[in-house]
């Protein structure tokens, strides 16, 4: 549910204009709590919209159609499932000594399973390739954000983009001289299966890179990486971060010649 509220979250702030659905994504923001027990028919009723109109919005959200929306409204997200009862039931001295022992065991976690000669083979990978995406679940999107910056820096310009969203008028942007690295912690099919069907379709040379050793459709990637750390819960976003620093450091290494700043 979470992913959802921020795409629609998203949705709102990004489209200034009133229309039928920015006053759509509105409702459901504000219903959020109840769409997971509304049929299409009961949410056309509640938002004052047709049937067509909901599977068109679902469709711009990067659906497939609204029983893809819905299954996607239903998957188990939410505080019990992104942090730890040992985090969440814990003074504010017992969580901080918990995220310190998580970092710790992430750092080492991650120095077991991604070396320095990982990290210079992605780093001259988004070298080389003109255009690179870096794809995944949104809520990281700020990570992604801050290593587009300090890549810039270099005056190498990759993009970033939500995974679980790809609208119809994007799917001819990647092609096979693109390089698309999916960032999927989980491994989780949710993250992946919309824009990795477009990926597989146009022949786009594509990464993986995750938590999870056992990720959904590792197969279906030109190379998969790990980067250590837990896929349980949100804890692993400390692993991605350092795994962040760690590449912008190595392409520092490799490429500082081409240092603007």
């Amino acid at each position: 549910m979470d992913i959802i509220l921020h795409q629609l979250m998203l949705y709102v702030d990004s489209h200034p204009e009133e229309g039928t659905y920015k006053t759509l994504a509105n409702l459901m923001i504000e219903h959020i709590d109840e769409l997971a027990g509304m049929t299409i028919y009961d949410m056309a009723d509640c938002f004052f919209v047709s049937t067509a109109t909901l599977s068109r919005f679902c469709r711009m959200l990067g659906y497939n159609n609204f029983s893809h929306f819905k299954d996607k409204l239903q998957a188990p997200y939410g505080f019990q499932v992104d942090y730890t009862p040992e985090y969440l039931s814990g003074t504010y001295e017992q969580s901080l000594a918990y995220l310190q022992n998580q970092t710790l065991e992430c750092l080492q976690n991650m120095r077991r399973h991604l070396s320095g000669q990982t990290l210079e083979e992605i780093a001259r990978l988004i070298h080389d390739y003109q255009n690179v995406y870096i794809a995944g679940y949104m809520g990281y999107e700020f990570l992604f954000m801050y290593l587009q910056q300090k890549l810039g820096l270099f005056r190498k310009f990759i993009h970033v983009t939500p995974a679980s969203s790809t609208p119809a008028n994007r799917k001819n942007d990647y092609g096979p001289t693109d390089l698309v690295i999916m960032i999927s912690l989980r491994g989780s099919p949710f993250t992946q299966k919309t824009l990795l069907s477009t990926l597989i379709q146009n022949n786009v040379p594509r990464i993986l890179i995750s938590q999870n050793t056992n990720a959904y459709y590792k197969e279906h990637y030109d190379r998969f990486f790990v980067i250590g750390g837990t896929p349980d819960n949100n804890l692993g976003m400390i692993s991605l971060q350092f795994f962040i620093d760690e590449l912008i450091l190595t392409y520092y290494h490799l490429y500082k010649s081409e240092l603007i700043l």
